[in-house]
């Protein structure tokens, strides 16, 4: 649950447009920025398409999956993070900023 004193932000962007996105960039560098769990802002510049690492266990997110996650490669952090698509705010790729 959200806790008091932290700011919602309403992305209007729907879950299944930010899906579309991500799954568009097919591989390449893309910037996002989302709403973490805390409330606070995460700006995150990634990829789709790594495997790298990937020993075949794992949460059961990505495409197709019940939950609103994306697996994704966090190239900052050289680490795979989850994106919550309905909490997207933006995503830059391909010259074009996609905003919520």
């Amino acid at each position: 649950m959200w806790s008091a004193g932290v700011i919602m932000h309403k992305s209007e962007m729907s879950r299944d447009k930010v899906e579309e996105l991500i799954d568009g960039t097919k591989g390449r560098t893309f910037g996002v920025s989302f709403v973490k769990k805390d409330g606070s802002i995460r700006r995150m510049v990634a990829r789709t398409g790594v495997y790298r690492y990937v020993k075949g266990t794992g949460a059961g997110y990505g495409k197709g999956s019940m939950k609103p996650l994306r697996t994704v490669f966090d190239m900052t952090k050289g680490a795979y993070r989850t994106i919550p698509t309905d909490r997207v705010l933006e995503i830059r790729f391909g010259g074009h900023i996609h905003k919520a």
